[in-house]
């Protein structure tokens, strides 16, 4: 769910670096925008440990929000993954001068294996198991990482060798992860839940802004922290998670519509916004599905126009904000009323798609 222009942030692009339902990296845009956090002069360590601190909160609300909507709406999902509700990291993604604020932020130890864990999912297998952020990961099922052979060069390469191995060793469904302190490791065995394939990041950006394209969903800083309860949030990651499971990117890529300012017109403006009125309304039954209030949609759009201020010229791709709030309420009084004569009604918006 894009913010209104002009805010609203190009789609998202598939990288290396974060091709896993286990990894998530914050990478040298992290460092950017602490310096626009900063005062002119450069951040000192208060203040980056202020900056990863915001993040490893935001790591934990996106990571919980989105394990939650994805595993509870498996039945709507063509496309499955297993999940574990582990967040990872690398210490190399993070700038030299703010390592060790980050290191602090995270809780991590002195001579920890480079892997760690950012975030563990409320609820989740991973969580349950006694995992938590700032724990040291030296291996998983039996492959050391610190010397898993790369992907490449970089700061990046180490995470992509995680991200490639992550489909075999999720292929049975569990993980065997094993744990690093100074004075031990211990093996902790985690067994995936199925879920939707997708994978929810926090984006360290300026802008508010949110975007899917098919596998990921990124939501920026500034809007998670934007709304401020977590059915609102559950909203704007619901309606992005409804992107990927109706296959929004691929069938837009397949009709050949225009990307960038040219999208904004004709017919690339009609078919996108067309995508974003389904996305919006089965996003009311994926949060319904998960147990969030589906009016948190409501809401939070309400709020964006009182204290964001309504755009002089509405997005062609979008609407206005009022006409979202009436296809969303539309859509609370059809799944009402489907529900109330079959509690085991589904979206008609699914209906086409192929079940595995």
């Amino acid at each position: 769910m894009p913010a209104p222009r002009p805010d609203r942030p190009a789609p998202v692009q598939p990288r290396d670096a974060t091709r896993s339902t286990m990894t998530r990296s914050l990478s040298l845009a992290l460092a950017a925008f602490a310096l626009l956090c900063a005062p002119a002069a450069r951040a000192d360590e208060a203040h980056d440990l202020a900056v990863y601190g915001a993040f490893r909160a935001m790591d934990a609300r996106v990571a919980t929000i989105g394990y939650r909507l994805a595993t509870t709406n498996v039945g709507l999902c063509d496309q499955r993954q297993p999940a574990t509700g582990l967040v990872l990291s690398d210490v190399a993604l993070y700038p030299a001068k703010q390592r060790a604020a980050a290191a602090r932020a995270y809780s991590l130890g002195d001579a920890a294996p480079p892997v760690f864990v950012a975030a563990v999912a409320e609820a989740s297998p991973a969580y349950a198991a006694g995992l938590r952020t700032g724990h040291a990961i030296a291996a998983i099922d039996g492959e050391p990482l610190a010397t898993i052979a790369r992907h490449g060069d970089g700061d990046y390469a180490r995470m992509a060798a995680i991200d490639g191995a992550m489909g075999r060793w999720l292929a049975d469904g569990e993980l065997v992860v094993s744990v690093a302190s100074p004075t031990k490791t211990v093996a902790v065995t985690l067994d995936g839940t199925p879920a939707c394939a997708t994978i929810f990041q926090v984006k360290a950006s300026a802008s508010l802004g949110a975007a899917a394209d098919g596998r990921y969903v990124q939501v920026t800083a500034p809007l998670v922290d934007f709304a401020r309860e977590d059915e609102e949030l559950a909203a704007v990651l619901a309606h992005e998670l409804a992107h990927n499971i109706l296959r929004h990117r691929e069938r837009l890529d397949a009709a050949d519509i225009d990307r960038g300012l040219l999208q904004e017109f004709g017919r690339s403006a009609r078919l996108t916004r067309a995508t974003e009125t389904e996305a919006d309304r089965l996003s009311v039954w994926l949060l319904a599905g998960a147990g969030y209030d589906p009016m948190a949609a409501v809401r939070f759009w309400t709020r964006w126009d009182k204290e964001r201020g309504k755009p002089l010229i509405a997005s062609a791709t979008h609407g206005r904000s009022s006409t979202r709030i009436a296809a969303i309420e539309d859509e609370i009084a059809t799944m009402t009323a489907a529900k109330a004569a079959d509690p085991a009604a589904r979206p008609a918006l699914i209906a086409g798609l192929p079940r595995n």
